[in-house]
This record gives structure tokens, C-alpha cells and sequence, in this order.
């Protein structure tokens, strides 16, 4: 008599579990697939800025100022133009990024912060700086940023490759 209500129940849970965990599963694929879509795109984009900043050479212009600026006492600074947006993986998956590990995601949006202050500072309409110590005080600044933000970066490629793996 209850051996029939026994296995109802039990085929009742074993339903329930199974829609669950098939769910469940699907959710984590869809999580896991999410997180290293982003990631190799953040790796590809990062990568870029990188190889542009040392394609164009932008340290090397930041020291050879630096230098003028200690031989000729002339308050020269580092001006960048770049009138297009080229952190536009960045900026359209600003919301994804918390797919990432909490580590991960800090040094990403640190990069591009410090990418985003690089260009603000170095604006070709910004400010003069108005004697040599402080042209000494800015370019130095810059190219401490520049070498710390270049380094961040070809370590968060390999990062973000090994999550896209």
C-alpha cells in the first residue's frame, strides 16, 4: 500500500533534482562562458594599448622631454591626442567585469584608470606647466605612471588569457 506512495515521492524529488541541477549546471556554463568571453576581450584590447604605447614610442617621448626640460630650462610637457575612443571593449563591458575574480577585476579597472588619467594628463589642450620644476615634477609623473601601467598590463594579458582558456 504505500510502496506505490513511497516511489511516487521519490520519483517526485529525483524530478526536482534533476530540474535543478540541470538549471543549475546551465547557469554555471552560462557564467563560465560569460567570464572568459570577457576576458579575451579585455586581454585583446589591453594588449593593443600596450603595443601602441610602445609602438609610438610614448615613454621614450616622455624621457627626451624630461631631458630638454633639465638641459633648456624650457617648461615643455608630454601632449597626446586621441580624439577616438580606444577602450570601447572596456567601456561596453563595464558591467561584466564582476564575472571575473575580485583580483582580476581591481587590476582591470586599475589599468584603465590609469590609462584613462595618462590621456587626461597629457591632453593637448591642458595646462602648461608654468617653470621647469614643475615640467621635472609632471613628466616624471607620467613616465612613472606609463612604465607602472605598461607593466600592469602585459600582466593582465596573461591573466586574462589563462581565464579565456
Amino acid at each position: 500500500m504505500w510502496e506505490p506512495i513511497v516511489q511516487t515521492g521519490l520519483g517526485a524529488l529525483i524530478a526536482v533534482a534533476s530540474g535543478f541541477g540541470s538549471h543549475w549546471l546551465s547557469h554555471q556554463s552560462d557564467k563560465s562562458h560569460a567570464r572568459r568571453s570577457v576576458a579575451a576581450a579585455l586581454a585583446g584590447e589591453i594588449g593593443s594599448l600596450c603595443a601602441v604605447a610602445r609602438r609610438r614610442r610614448y615613454l621614450d617621448g616622455a624621457e627626451y622631454f624630461l631631458k630638454r626640460v633639465r638641459e633648456t630650462g624650457q617648461p615643455i610637457r608630454l601632449k597626446l591626442s586621441a580624439s577616438a575612443n580606444y577602450m570601447v571593449i572596456f567601456d561596453a563591458n563595464a558591467g561584466a567585469i564582476g564575472h571575473l575574480a575580485p583580483d582580476l577585476a581591481l587590476d582591470v579597472v586599475k589599468f584603465y584608470v590609469q590609462i584613462k588619467s595618462l590621456l587626461e594628463d597629457a591632453r593637448p589642450d591642458g595646462p602648461e606647466p608654468p617653470d621647469r620644476a614643475n615640467a621635472e615634477h609632471m613628466l616624471n609623473e607620467q613616465i612613472a605612471l606609463l612604465r607602472e601601467t605598461l607593466c600592469l598590463g602585459d600582466a593582465l594579458v596573461q591573466r586574462l588569457r589563462n581565464v579565456a582558456k
